[in-house]
């Protein structure tokens, strides 16, 4: 019997220890910081790690490798090279004349690591918006020509089924009687 309770000792204890071993608790998430361009500007994503993958994940889209840096070498991927640029020695990531389709989440990752640190860029262009008076004129000029193309429709229909006749068949028409 002691044998046996040892041998289920062993066994809960092997199967504890490979549960420990194998079996890796998730991380709890990080938040990616929230930076903010306008159109025109130069943002730069600040990360102070050597050796790292920068990645660009656009919204629905799936994450593309924009630079590796190992050391001082620096390597940029199409279509990035164009546009970005390093800090050194502190491996910022520079984005150049930011336009609407710079507007993704940015991620670091150190090399052949699981250290990961994130960023999303939000664009705003003010000379996108319509501004609230002159909508406003708009929607009442439209709205009095719709109103004026309603009243000549009414008066074309009202003039057409009146039937004017002449005063021979007005005479005609009463002798048939």
């Amino acid at each position: 019997l002691i044998t046996m309770i040892e041998n289920v000792i062993k066994s809960c204890l092997f199967v504890s220890l490979y549960f420990l071993v194998c079996i890796q608790t998730q991380e709890v998430p990080r938040l990616v910081f929230l930076k903010t361009a306008k159109p025109g500007d130069t943002v730069t994503l600040e990360e102070n790690r050597t050796s790292l993958f920068w990645y660009k994940q656009s919204i629905g889209y799936v994450p593309q490798k924009v630079a590796s840096i190992v050391s001082s070498y620096v390597t940029f991927f199409p279509p990035f090279d164009s546009s970005f640029n390093v800090n050194e020695p502190d491996i910022d990531l520079n984005i150049r004349s930011v336009s609407k389709e710079d507007e993704a989440n940015y991620f670091c990752q150190k090399h052949y690591s699981n250290y990961w640190s994130g960023f999303f860029l939000s664009f705003h262009d003010d000379t996108l918006l319509i501004p609230g008076p002159k909508k406003d004129v708009v929607t009442v000029v439209l709205g009095i020509l719709l109103a004026c193309c309603l009243v000549v429709i009414i008066i074309l229909l009202l003039t057409r089924n009146k039937k004017q006749v002449c005063e021979y068949c007005k005479g005609l028409y009463l002798l048939k009687i």
